[in-house]
């Protein structure tokens, strides 16, 4: 599944305030795809150490409703060999405790492969070196890479809808995450956005709760941006109430959006110290069709606007999702907020 995190994973390099702008490491990007459809990258950080990620456009995001692939692989390796067991006696010793092993194994085994078939192909995969020279990558992308060749799959769109998932957990603490639609990951602009808004929720959230963590995730075709919070099951409900009403009746002034930006370009320079992590967010990235440098994502949201930001929020907390995790009696239901 193509998604981010901005929490761990899809910070770029940047300065996070006018200050540091002088000492900004500017990544230089090169890009080339290749006749048999795999796209190639390098990110040069200077840095010491190398990074080098092979991604493939599949998952669960990309399964039809009769495929299992490859996050299946280990629930279907029950029964094969293992280092010190035969997967003969796992099988016997199964079925002496009751256990059937059935064909739908095997058919699950015919739909892992079709899938592979699919999606792990050249034009389905990424190759992104961060610190490693591009034409070296590109040797080694056409001479030592073993992929099979094969073009793209076309996959449907999926949209966000909203709604509600409650889970029952007999513990002394509940858990409950609210957000609204997101960015896609291909509309750079609004991904700036989202990271700015991130932060705004969180801002309001911190004031009522100090276990508010913020929501910033980005998929291929929609995303998630709000907060999730915990608190004893006896105070859960009027604290869900609480930072539902926050969040509706944040007021944007000038001086909390240019914190939120401050906060949110902050996040980008922490996280690009790790050139792992860039290898992945750029990977990410091309995978969702485009990709851009680590200064034109932050001049992104240096230039938004209070009325860009106000019109996102409005949209998002227009439809709102919840997911409640423990004691689902004591929080109320979306439509209660």
């Amino acid at each position: 599944m193509l998604s981010r995190s901005w929490n761990l994973i899809t910070k770029r390099a940047a300065s996070a305030t006018a200050s540091t702008a002088a000492s900004r490491v500017t990544a230089q990007e090169s890009v080339t795809r290749l006749p048999n459809g795999l796209t190639v990258a390098s990110v040069d950080l200077q840095g010491a150490t190398s990074q080098l990620v092979i991604g493939f456009r599949a998952g669960s995001r990309y399964e039809k409703e009769n495929e299992q692939g490859v996050i299946h692989l280990a629930r279907n390796c029950v029964g094969k060999d293992s280092g010190r067991y035969p997967g003969t006696t796992l099988l016997w010793n199964t079925a002496l405790t009751g256990g059937i092993l059935d064909v739908k194994f095997r058919d699950g085994r015919h739909y892992k492969n079709s899938l592979l078939s699919k999606r792990f192909v050249s034009g389905e995969a990424v190759l992104v070196g961060v610190n490693i020279d591009h034409e070296s990558l590109l040797n080694y992308a056409t001479e030592q890479i073993p992929l099979n060749e094969g073009t793209a799959t076309a996959s449907p769109t999926s949209r966000y809808f909203g709604g509600e998932a409650r889970k029952n957990f007999s513990g002394p603490s509940s858990y409950v995450a609210l957000a609204g639609k997101g960015a896609a990951l291909s509309d750079t602009k609004s991904v700036a956005v989202q990271s700015v808004l991130a932060e705004i929720f969180y801002a309001a959230t911190k004031k009522i709760t100090n276990s508010a963590q913020p929501i910033n995730i980005n998929y291929q075709d929609a995303g998630l941006v709000g907060v999730q919070f915990n608190a004893a099951n006896d105070g859960i409900g009027l604290l869900t109430k609480s930072v539902a009403t926050s969040l509706k009746n944040v007021k944007l002034d000038k001086d909390t959006i240019n914190a939120a930006k401050r906060k949110a370009m902050l996040k980008v320079l922490s996280a690009s110290e790790s050139a792992s992590s860039v290898a992945l967010d750029c990977a990410v990235q091309l995978l969702a069709g485009s990709s851009v440098t680590p200064s034109i994502f932050v001049d992104n949201i240096n230039s938004l606007t209070q009325n860009e930001i106000s019109k996102a929020m409005t949209d998002s907390l227009s439809k709102l999702s919840m997911a409640v995790y423990g004691s689902t009696y004591h929080v109320p239901y979306l439509d209660e907020l």
